[in-house]
């Protein structure tokens, strides 16, 4: 900022230091906050599915089978954290590359103890969204069986 006023050169340097201070936080209350509005969005389109199929227990089958499923298969990395195990969400070393260190990304996908830990996350979102719908079919108990075997199987 050459040739101009001290004021402004320090109110620009202030108004700069004031916005990041202030942003910093909410950026991270955000951060934990797409999580639970992502499970809570999943579930809710679960129960625009059962509104329109009326088949509570054949979305809660889906569900669990997927949760249970510890099958590997290629996925783009951004995406493959979510539903597979770690040694498969590591990205390409083509235009998929990571450009941003992991130190600065506390949630790398590469790392596979990250990637494990948040296909567990993804693995127990899918049996709580489908004790939802098995709350909603009453008088099947292989269905709550299941359940419960995917509910012991992913912790």
């Amino acid at each position: 900022m050459i040739g101009v006023p001290v004021p402004v050169a320090v109110g620009t340097f202030s108004a700069i230091v004031v916005l990041i201070v202030t942003t910093k936080p909410l950026l991270a209350a955000a951060r934990r906050a797409v999580p639970g509005l992502r499970d809570r969005s999943g579930e809710l389109a679960d129960l625009a599915a059962v509104r329109v199929t009326n088949q509570p227990a054949a979305l809660a089958r889906l569900l669990l089978s997927v949760a249970t499923n510890r099958r590997q298969a290629a996925s783009p990395w951004p995406v493959a954290s979510l539903w597979f195990d770690a040694d498969v969400v590591r990205p390409t070393q083509g235009r998929m590359r990571r450009v941003v260190p992991s130190r600065l990304d506390p949630r790398d996908p590469t790392d596979p103890r990250a990637a494990r830990l948040a296909a567990e996350g993804a693995r127990r979102a899918l049996v709580a969204r489908a004790r939802v719908l098995v709350d909603q079919v009453p008088g099947d108990p292989s269905l709550r069986g299941a359940l419960d075997d995917a509910a012991r199987a992913v912790g």
